[in-house]
């Protein structure tokens, strides 16, 4: 991650003298369990971590690179009434190209299924339930 950051965003220098990548805010949309340990490795002091996507695997964080580095680290649930309405007028008037990230349909009948998929994150991004 730290060398597609750097040739992209360029260096700084972190606390320590230590290179640093040279962004303010980082926004964590995967979840791997890499990325939070690797920002914290690699992270411009006083930047700001947004945690999007996370993993369904606890994940250990080392306090004292928080502390030492003043990282901000914040969660973002990402939902609420205005952007539920958002999402809904985006794919009414298909401003939103949704069909790149369904990876699987599903029947009604085979909702079971469907919620298994959509739980193993190496086969499935998004998954549909056809209601008809």
């Amino acid at each position: 991650m730290f060398d597609f950051l750097k040739k992209h965003f360029g260096t700084t220098v972190g606390r320590g003298g230590y290179p640093a990548v040279n962004v303010d805010i980082v926004v964590d949309c995967a979840g791997a369990p890499n990325v939070i340990d690797e920002y914290l490795q690699f992270r411009k002091p006083k930047s700001r971590l947004s945690i999007v996507g996370v993993s369904s695997e606890p994940i250990l964080l080392n306090a004292a690179r928080i502390m030492s580095s003043e990282a901000i680290i914040q969660g973002s649930r990402a939902y609420d009434t205005e952007d539920i309405q958002e999402v809904i007028e985006n794919l009414a008037s298909q401003k939103t190209c949704v069909s790149d990230i369904i990876t699987h349909h599903f029947p009604l009948e085979r909702i079971n299924e469907a919620f298994e998929m959509a739980s193993d994150r190496k086969k499935a991004i998004k998954v549909i339930v056809d209601m008809d």
